[in-house]
This record gives C-alpha cells, sequence and structure tokens, in this order.
C-alpha cells in the first residue's frame, strides 16, 4: 500500500506498522523520497530515480533505516542521488564505489586488522580476554586512538616500542604490559596470514618493568599493610584483594567469580570454576579456608551473577589499575611508606612461595593455586587434592590472620 503526503517528523514517528506486508509513503516535498514500514515495525528510506541520458528502467537505491536516518538527513541524502542521477550518473553506483574505495583504505590499516582478527581468529578460538571484551576494551583505550588509521605495513619495530613508551609515561607501567601481550598475538596472526612482514612486537619488551618484578614476593610486612588498607578501600575491591591473598588465584578468576561457582549453603566452603572459564579448560576446585569464606560471607549479594560487581551483579569489575592505585595511597596514608613497585600477580605468587614455608609439598602448592602438573603424573593422576588443598590454605589463612594480628615473631621489614 503506497500513500503521498508532506512527511514530518513527529507524522513519520506516527506511522504504524500494517498488519501484513508493508506501507510505502512518499514524501510531497522530495519527489522520489520513500519511506517503508514493515509489519515488524522497521522503518527505512529509500529513493527512486531514472539516470538522465539512460533507457534504463527506474532505479530504487535504500538510505537508511530509522532513527540512524532521520527525515532530514534522508530528504538531504534524497536531493544528493537525484542530483547525480539527473547528471547522468547512476548514485547507486557511486555509493558502492565510495564504499569500496573506503574498505580498500582500511584494509591497510591497524582499526582493520583489529576487527578481522578478533572475527576470525580470537571469537572462533574463544579466547577469554576477547570473548569478554577486555582485549577490546585496552586497544580502544590505549591503542586505537593513537593508530587506528594507521596502514599495517608501516608499522614497524620502532613504532613498536615508540607505542609502549607513549603508554608507560602517561599511564601505569602494567598497562605497557598488558597492552603488549594483548597486541602481540594479533601481528602474530596477521603475520601468519601474509597481511604483514613482520611484527614488529616480536621480542619487543615493556618498558618500565625490569625482569626482577616478574620475581617479586611480598615480604611479611607488606602483606601485613595490604590487609590493613583492604577494609578502607571497601568493596568491591577490599574482598576482591583479600581473596587473591588469601587462595593465590588468578586475577581474572576472582574477579569474574559468578554466585553460581559458590557453595552456598548457609556457609561458604569452596569456590569451583567450570572448565569454560578457567584457563586450563579444566574444572578447578578452590576449598576455602575459614577467614576467606568470612570475607565473602559479608560481600553484598545484588541480583546479578558476578559476585564482585559496580553494576549490581551484572558485570564483574574491571579498572585494576585504578583499584590498586587507590590501594597504595591507602597503604601511604596509614604506614607512610610506598611499598616497592608490585603487580596484583605479586600476591599469587606470594602465596605459592609461602605455602611450603608452612609444611606445604609442592605438588599440593600447585594444585593449589591450578597449575597443570606436566608429564605422565599430571595424566594419570586424577585425585583433586581437596582435602590437602583446603588444609594448606587453611594454614595460610591462619598464617595471614596471626600476621596481621601482630602473633609472629618473624615479620621481615620493609624492603628500602
Amino acid at each position: 500500500m503506497a500513500t503521498k503526503k508532506k512527511l514530518t517528523a513527529a507524522s513519520v514517528e506516527r506511522i504504524n506498522p500494517p498488519r501484513d506486508g508493508r506501507v510505502e509513503v512518499w514524501d510531497a516535498i522530495v519527489p522520489g523520497l520513500m519511506l517503508r514500514v514493515s509489519k515488524s515495525g522497521s522503518k527505512s528510506w529509500s529513493v527512486v530515480y531514472r539516470v538522465a541520458g539512460s533507457h534504463r528502467r527506474v532505479r530504487r537505491m535504500t538510505l537508511g533505516k530509522m532513527p540512524i536516518i532521520d527525515l532530514s538527513r534522508a530528504r538531504d541524502a534524497a536531493r544528493t542521488a537525484l542530483e547525480v542521477a539527473a547528471n547522468g550518473d547512476d548514485p547507486a553506483n557511486k555509493k558502492r564505489l565510495m564504499l569500496e574505495g573506503k574498505s580498500n583504505a582500511r584494509l591497510k590499516t591497524f582499526g582493520w586488522l583489529v576487527d578481522e582478527y578478533e572475527k576470525n581468529y580470537a571469537i572462533d578460538r574463544r579466547i577469554k580476554n576477547w570473548i569478554n571484551g577486555d582485549n577490546r576494551r585496552k586497544l580502544e583505550r590505549h591503542v586505537l586512538p593513537l593508530w587506528n588509521d594507521i596502514p599495517v605495513q608501516g608499522i614497524s619495530r620502532s613504532d613498536a616500542k615508540e607505542l609502549l613508551r607513549q603508554i608507560h609515561a602517561t599511564k601505569h607501567p602494567t598497562i605497557a604490559l598488558d597492552t603488549l601481550r594483548c597486541i602481540r598475538p594479533i601481528f602474530a596472526w596477521a603475520l601468519h596470514e601474509e597481511i604483514c612482514e613482520l611484527n614488529p612486537f616480536d621480542k619487543v619488551k615493556a618498558p618500565g618493568l625490569s625482569s626482577e618484578s616478574r620475581d617479586r614476593i611480598l615480604s611479611d610486612s607488606e602483606i601485613i599493610a595490604i590487609w590493613n588498607a583492604v577494609d578502607e578501600l571497601g568493596y568491591p575491591f577490599g574482598p576482591f584483594y583479600k581473596l587473591l591473598l588469601l587462595t593465590g588465584q588468578r586475577l581474572r578468576e576472582i574477579a569474574e567469580m559468578k554466585w553460581l561457582w559458590l557453595d552456598v549453603n548457609g556457609e561458604i566452603t569452596f569456590i569451583e570454576i567450570p572448565r569454560s572459564s578457567y584457563k586450563t579448560k579444566n574444572p578447578h576446585v578452590i576449598p576455602l579456608s575459614s577467614i576467606a569464606a568470612g570475607a565473602l560471607l559479608e560481600v553484598p549479594r545484588f541480583s546479578g551473577e558476578y559476585v564482585l560487581s559496580t553494576t549490581a551483579g551484572f558485570k564483574s569489575i574491571s579498572g585494576f589499575s585504578k583499584g590498586k592505585k587507590r590501594l597504595d595511597n591507602i597503604i601511604f596514608d596509614q604506614t607512610g611508606h610506598r611499598l616497592d613497585p608490585w603487580v596484583n600477580h605479586d600476591l599469587r605468587r606470594t602465596v605459592r612461595t609461602n605455602l611450603p614455608r608452612l609444611g606445604v609439598s609442592a605438588d599440593v602448592a600447585e594444585r593449589v593455586i591450578g597449575h597443570v602438573v606436566p608429564g605422565v603424573r599430571g595424566i594419570y593422576d586424577r585425585y583433586t587434592y581437596f582435602n590437602e588443598k583446603h588444609v594448606a590454605l587453611e594454614n595460610w589463612g591462619r598464617f595471614v590472620e596471626k600476621l596481621v594480628n601482630g602473633e609472629k615473631d618473624n615479620v621481615v621489614s620493609f624492603r628500602r
């Protein structure tokens, strides 16, 4: 069904979808401009024209959908198309050539490469930090504003180093490292697909982080300082840091923890991370010490599925660099000292290093933090070690508790 009327923004909004088929409304102001309304309620603009000097039939070109293209923009686009047709050119062909030119130009850019890697590799392989959007957010925040339109073939190793230096100079040092870990696989894939001739990030190191930082173990006094500061940090980063220190798990495993993973029956006794959410692709059960369970019981319960959240549980927490910066500032305010440079992963390394100090065997300590035991033993030894892990983490929790209560005589002082 087709009608013709003087369209207004209000009248366009009032057009109701038909029960069947579609409605076509022609604009009385710009001849050839038509609004199609489907029974689903979708509204799209088209322009109908005939190319001057051509014997071809009348043609129709889609201009776009409401509300992205409103009445004013649709009229402008229709007038432009009609002017092109009056000059003997086909506006549809001109639009196609323009889009192809943009596409060909985009093929040369870093922004296009990110899209291709995400779509054709990362999502297909279900790489977690791409599925949850974390890597995309990092690139949009730190790299794409600088590199979006740079041709891929023109990116050199010196460009890669300069990018990381810029990020290091304006952000926290770990941001440069995170960016490197995110971007290096993209170029490795591009090299394999023959999109580029080298990986400019291959063997490049993030500035500001020495090899010593990867071996960082927190001293007893630093553990005390962190613990005393987390209560002032508050929810959600307070319990987040407590659980990192008490369980030795990876950052994402605690940050993205769901209520469904918890054994909640009046008390919380363990966390069970399903294989789909765990790095090794095997389920991982974390027995909770009494102090860790107590920290979880104090966490507010929202309607969403995530335990630690700033969005009522509908999204897991993010902004880890800001959270850590706040923690460092609280520690300084409370102690008058700044800790030697440390990263969140150092908490995990600290737990693993201290477990043998409490008499925990290396086998059990490895399983506590979720490492896969290599070789034949790892294949045939399917014992869960739940009780042993529980004892190890309970002893570790008591150790931390005594430490912060001043019940340990062997507290190591701050390193200078």
